[in-house]
């Protein structure tokens, strides 16, 4: 038998697969790991106020009229990452503020 690269490069890749498909979380074990992580669904918008919660609610329900699949998958992580993972730092959002006078003057 000789071996040649396609052969060579089929059984490397149906080891590979076996290897896959045999460490995968039996359902049991995911939800253990689930709970033990303290995951809860649905997952709590940060911070939880009522502005911040309406605000991010629209932008998922304008997510659902996007017509394109690409787009809408692209908008739903962008509002996912706005609303659960990076948390706004101001009461109403990401708000401005007025810098103190004399840190402005030293920037002029």
């Amino acid at each position: 038998m000789v071996i040649t690269w396609p052969l060579l490069l089929f059984f490397s890749l149906a080891l590979n697969c076996t290897h896959f498909a045999s460490s995968q979380l039996v359902e049991e074990d995911r939800q253990k790991e689930y709970a033990a992580r303290n995951y809860k669904w649905p997952p709590e918008i940060i911070p939880d106020t009522p502005g911040w919660s309406k605000l991010m609610m629209r932008r998922f329900r304008q997510m659902e009229f996007q017509d394109d699949s690409n787009d809408r998958y692209n908008g739903y992580m962008n509002v996912v990452s706005s609303a659960y993972v990076a948390p706004n730092f101001t009461e109403n959002g990401w708000g401005l503020t007025r810098a103190p006078q004399e840190l402005v003057d030293e920037f002029r």
